[in-house]
């Protein structure tokens, strides 16, 4: 789904909105009562049709088509969105799409782009296994900036959800969220090539690297990943 936010706001707290909320579709339900969560009776037939082809994205075209619905999300936009959903299912870490599954009953309808910091998402991909590419990504950092602790403890930190007292989230959260060939993008290009790059500049050139795997939002044209 499409992640839309503010730029500056993102640097902060981008993982704390993004996914979400960067995507090519949007991948959220919103728009209905934002204290409502999604009915899990509602049938994804009723309001918007799956693709044709779907591939290996199957299950995660049928999630999306189901947070549309539940919500009530059934704008022709919103079609192309899930139309696009093989795309934005492929650029999402098995982890995160789990997490999303799991928690697909009590995630509130509104806005998207919270996915990413839903308390149940959140605590599900911190439980969750870390993929050897986004170790990877997380240590290719933290060897250059974590010197005022141990890299063990900066991949701890670099992992780090949002909080429930409105604390950012870790510079890598986006990471977890991410693909591994996203998560190896984002160690390839991210943590430069000497010093160790700003928090702010690393977070918004993980959004980048998300990003190029996106098609813009259909519904929302001015969010990071809009062209």
């Amino acid at each position: 789904m499409h992640f839309a936010s503010s730029v500056p706001v993102f640097a902060a707290a981008f993982c704390a909105t993004l996914v979400v909320a960067c995507g090519g579709q949007e991948f959220v339900a919103g728009g209905v009562d934002a204290s409502s969560s999604i009915d899990g009776s509602v049938e994804a037939s009723t309001c918007v049709t799956l693709p044709t082809t779907t591939g290996d994205e199957g299950d995660f075209c049928a999630l999306e088509a189901k947070l549309f619905t539940g919500c009530s999300q059934c704008a022709a936009c919103r079609q192309t969105d899930l139309d696009n959903c093989v795309a934005l299912g492929d650029s999402l870490s098995i982890a995160f799409k789990g997490a999303l599954d799991a928690c697909e009953s009590q995630i509130p309808c509104g806005d998207y782009s919270t996915y990413g910091s839903d308390p149940c998402v959140a605590a599900n991909l911190t439980k969750s296994t870390k993929s050897t590419a986004q170790i990877a990504a997380a240590t290719t950092y933290c060897s250059k900036c974590g010197t005022t602790t141990t890299v063990t403890s900066c991949v701890n930190g670099f992992f780090q959800p949002p909080q429930p007292d409105g604390g950012a989230a870790g510079v890598g959260y986006l990471v977890l969220l991410s693909s591994d060939a996203i998560a190896e993008s984002i160690a390839t290009n991210c943590s430069g090539t000497a010093a160790c790059p700003a928090a702010d500049v690393y977070e918004l050139c993980a959004v980048a690297e998300f990003c190029k795997t996106q098609q813009p939002d259909a519904c929302n044209k001015t969010g990071y990943c809009s062209k």
